[in-house]
């Protein structure tokens, strides 16, 4: 059975299509991305997913060999 994928990226866009989809996020917020998937016959399944897109700035010291990030 064919597969049909009803996707929310939580931003604003929905969109029926594939498996794998990609799109942009701006930085800086936290996404709520949810699919729902049905072969037509029994009910849709629903998954959802949070994405943060945080920006974290790691600086490392080049005169140690070993460092780890917090």
């Amino acid at each position: 059975d064919v597969l049909q994928y009803a996707w929310d990226f939580g931003e604003g866009t929905q969109k029926n299509g594939s498996a794998s989809e990609t799109v942009k996020f701006a930085e800086g917020k936290t996404y709520f991305v949810k699919v729902k998937i049905s072969d037509g016959k029994a009910g849709p399944i629903e998954k959802q997913l949070e994405i943060s897109t945080q920006v974290v700035s790691v600086s490392l010291n080049g005169t140690k060999q070993f460092q780890t990030i917090d």
